[in-house]
């Protein structure tokens, strides 16, 4: 059995649970601890792309669900977080162990995503399954161009629980 620890919020006298920046200034204030200090003194960490590209497949994955399910509502809310996601990405993590990944989220996955919102605008259902397989295959293509080509994002058997195929690639 998978145990994971218990979280909690910290919240005003309101009940309103309080933004992590103001929780990070009353540590450093209980602690004296300066995260941002600290990285400079030590050289700033890349930010860990693999959280944030479990996070594109998620919504990706759900996003195919609720396209496949032919649900508007749905489909814009899980677009919306994939959009935001990627711009995290670009922010965040613009280059990663040398490669552009901002410049290539930017110029390969935002057009797709883009043209899979306006399906999903217009109701055109088939429109918007189509062009989830070309934005899986726009995942392939960063993945390819980063050096991570052994990972393949595949939309079409939505009852996988990742959206991803497992098999090695065939030479």
């Amino acid at each position: 059995m998978l145990v994971l620890p218990a979280c909690s919020a910290d919240t005003d006298e309101s009940g309103t649970v309080r933004e992590a920046s103001a929780q990070s200034q009353q540590a450093h204030e209980e602690t004296g601890h300066d995260a941002a200090a600290e990285d400079e003194e030590h050289g700033e960490e890349e930010a860990e792309l693999a959280i944030y590209m479990s996070r594109v497949q998620r919504w990706t994955h759900k996003t195919a669900l609720a396209v496949d399910a032919e649900n508007g509502e749905l489909s814009e809310f899980y677009l919306h977080e994939l959009e935001e996601t990627l711009e995290t990405i670009q922010m965040e993590a613009p280059v990663y162990e040398g490669y552009e990944v901002g410049k290539l989220t930017n110029e390969i996955l935002v057009p797709e995503v883009e043209a899979l919102d306006s399906y999903v605008d217009e109701g055109d259902w088939s429109g918007a399954r189509e062009q989830l397989t070309t934005l899986s295959n726009a995942c392939n293509q960063c993945h390819a161009a980063t050096d991570h080509g052994f990972i393949r994002i595949q939309l079409e058997d939505l009852d996988r629980p990742f959206a991803q195929s497992f098999a090695p690639e065939v030479q």
